[in-house]
């Protein structure tokens, strides 16, 4: 009587197998990834685009302006006197509470160096000046530009990720870096219309060109650049943009 073979895998199929799974798995993890920030992507979209609804609703209550001035500290209103926000971005944000926002999370970007944690949600309810509780240094990843009104160019950008160098509008490939929380290939991006989107970065100069009035000039610049044809883009001292704390 013969006796059988033991059912058993060979050295070189085992081989085959274990190359194949390290194949299917160099595979995997890339798309994993990709399909991961895409996600991101396109929730820090639609966070945006709601940060842009409460900047609309602001200016129905303030003669169409967007969140730029200081505030009175006795009237919390924005005084033209006290001249316009220069600190950073939180300070302007924080005027949209509570009226018209309650949220602070859709100012978080998971992964971005602006906001290390989760917001706390806890706001200064009433408003107070300047804001204690309200977007807190590291509750906030968004840029914003100030000097703008719901009557200003629709193709203006208003709201779009925090700047790595904010007098270059310019951003780095290290994502765990300020300004990298995409690693220097896009930006999120919000007009004065209310839309977003998701914009590609010029790797040579690291920020986002095709500027409408001036091809070869970033689409944040605040140079104050024409077309030729009287059409002017942002502008300093008017339009400066805040970085968050």
């Amino acid at each position: 009587m013969k006796t059988p073979k033991p059912n058993a895998f060979s050295l070189t199929e085992i081989l085959v197998v274990v190359a194949v799974i390290v194949i299917l798995v160099g595979i995997a993890i890339p798309a994993f990834t990709t399909t991961c920030v895409k996600g991101r992507q396109t929730q820090s979209l639609s966070n945006v685009k709601q940060i842009l609804l409460a900047c609309k609703l602001y200016a129905s209550d303030h003669n169409g302006d967007y969140p730029t001035n200081q505030l009175d500290p006795k009237s919390l209103q924005p005084s033209k006197a006290l001249g316009p926000i220069t600190s950073d971005s939180n300070t302007a944000f924080a005027q949209l509470f509570p009226d018209n926002l309650t949220n602070e999370t859709i100012f978080m970007e998971p992964g971005s160096a602006f906001t290390p944690t989760t917001p706390d949600n806890l706001i200064d309810n009433p408003l107070v000046s300047p804001p204690v509780e309200t977007l807190k240094a590291g509750e906030n990843t968004f840029a914003y530009c100030i000097g703008l009104t719901d009557k200003s160019n629709e193709l203006f950008p208003m709201v779009t990720d925090g700047f790595a160098d904010l007098a270059h509008w310019t951003y780095v490939k290290d994502k765990t870096a300020k300004g990298g929380v995409w690693e220097g290939r896009k930006a999120i991006v919000g007009l004065v219309d209310g839309s977003a989107a998701i914009m590609k970065l010029d790797r040579a100069t690291m920020t986002v060109m095709g500027n409408p009035v001036s091809a070869t000039s970033s689409y944040f610049s605040t140079a104050g650049v024409t077309d030729g044809k009287g059409e002017k883009w942002l502008a300093s001292p008017a339009n400066q943009w805040l970085n968050p704390r």
